[in-house]
């Protein structure tokens, strides 16, 4: 039988501008990272999150790339399209901010920040084991909407304690029962996958969370 897993995830109140305040790109190059996020060049987040870029302008024809570390400290990056409006960031949860580079002159006021939106640490599942059910439990306090996820792409380990990472960002499937909840649930994954997370879609509650994984080694 696998460990079980405890986890604790909330998010602050997001911040659009705590990262990188309105501010005028007039070439490909480094924002100006002086948000209220910001300690000795670097945007120290709450929990790992995704991040939010705000265009004044019609923007679709460049790109942000922001790049930053992962809630094991691993670097990680992400290309952003921009837009005439807020966009975000998708495949990763950053913990930490180091730069955002743009690939061109933006066409108005640039702002980037926190979203809503941030998921724990995927956890590992060991399909090897029959059967594979992962049973997870999820108890809210105050507020939030959240959703169970799974993946079934191959994961890698990292040096920093056993928290599987990812070649790739993985692609998420999620949980039919757990979707979009706002309540205490639970859930039973029953087919082999490699690994799950929660992901909170908005609120500012908690959620305490445990999953625990049946089977016995073949």
């Amino acid at each position: 039988m696998a460990r079980p897993v405890y986890l604790i995830k909330s998010l602050e109140a997001s911040d659009a501008d705590g990262i990188a305040e309105a501010q005028a790109v007039a070439a490909a190059g480094n924002l100006n990272m002086n948000g209220s996020l910001v300690q000795n060049g670097v945007a120290v987040l709450d929990t790992g999150r995704r991040v939010g870029i705000t265009s004044a302008g019609d923007d679709s024809s460049i790109t942000f790339t922001v790049y930053g570390r992962n809630g094991t400290g691993g670097e990680i990056s992400e290309v952003v399209t921009g837009a005439n409006a807020g966009v975000a960031s998708t495949q990763y949860d950053f913990s930490a901010v180091t730069r955002i580079v743009a690939s061109g002159a933006a066409a108005g006021n640039v702002t980037v920040g926190t979203t809503a939106v941030g998921a724990t640490p995927w956890q590992l599942v060991n399909y090897h084991l029959a059967p594979t059910n992962v049973s997870i439990a999820v108890v809210v306090e105050g507020t939030v909407d959240y959703t169970v996820q799974w993946t079934y792409d191959n994961f890698i380990w990292v040096p920093t304690g056993g928290t599987p990472d990812f070649p790739a960002p993985p692609v998420p499937f999620d949980d039919p029962i757990l979707v979009n909840a706002t309540a205490n649930g639970e859930t039973t994954i029953s087919l082999p996958v490699t690994g799950w997370r929660i992901q909170i879609n908005s609120g500012d509650g908690s959620l305490a969370i445990k999953g625990i994984q049946a089977g016995i080694s073949n």
